[in-house]
């Protein structure tokens, strides 16, 4: 509307691009508002509305990404809040939007997350974490394991209770636990573990645990 009555705009929705709302599920995640603005939300968004007139797009000048401090009570939550979604506000301020590619995006971050860590930035490790979810037979004392990863880097993962290696089994499909198991995983890329192996002890009780 503003862009119609002839004024400039910089455009910033709070659906997209507010960086203290959670950016995944994980319960590794430190408070923060009650709803979800993921990696690829903030990468998929497109400042230019497509139901605007073409002779008004160029009063859309940029993007801007917010992060409201309070619920982000420490130095350390700013850091996880803001990277690495504010690459993806980067990349979408500076990119046409056809040549956008999310897919390329995120193989182009492990390279990018190296340059964090060398500066000592505290980037969100979440969204290179694994997540586990289990469905137990007590009857017999086994279990499904299903692993994932919300950016979709391949997963390596081990039973015996040793850390994941490049060379560890890759998940492709749910795993038949017998309990009580450890389970250890770990996203990879160029050969490296992304963050830290997560470590999942299952066991009949540990399963009664929310």
């Amino acid at each position: 509307k503003a862009a119609r009555q002839g004024h400039d705009v910089v455009m910033s929705p709070s659906n997209k691009t507010y960086l203290d709302y959670l950016q995944t599920a994980s319960p590794n995640e430190p408070p923060g508002r009650p709803a979800l603005i993921t990696l690829q939300d903030v990468y998929a968004f497109e400042p230019v509305p497509p139901e605007l007139e073409e002779s008004q797009r160029h009063h859309i000048l940029g993007l801007q990404a917010n992060l409201w401090t309070e619920h982000t009570r420490t130095f350390e939550r700013l850091q996880h809040n803001a990277f690495p979604r504010l690459a993806a506000v980067a990349e979408t301020g500076w990119s046409p939007a056809a040549k956008k590619d999310f897919a390329d995006f995120t193989a182009r971050l492990p390279a990018l997350l190296k340059r964090y860590d060398a500066i000592g930035l505290g980037y969100a490790k979440t969204p290179f974490e694994v997540a586990i979810a289990v469905e137990e037979d007590r009857r017999t004392g086994t279990a499904q394991v299903t692993l994932s990863n919300p950016l979709g880097y391949p997963v390596h993962y081990t039973t015996d209770g040793s850390a994941p290696t490049p060379q560890s089994a890759t998940y492709a499909a749910p795993i038949a636990a017998k309990l009580p198991t450890t389970v250890r995983a770990a996203t990879f890329a160029d050969g490296r573990a992304l963050v830290p192996a997560s470590t999942f002890e299952l066991t009949p009780a540990s399963l009664l645990t929310r």
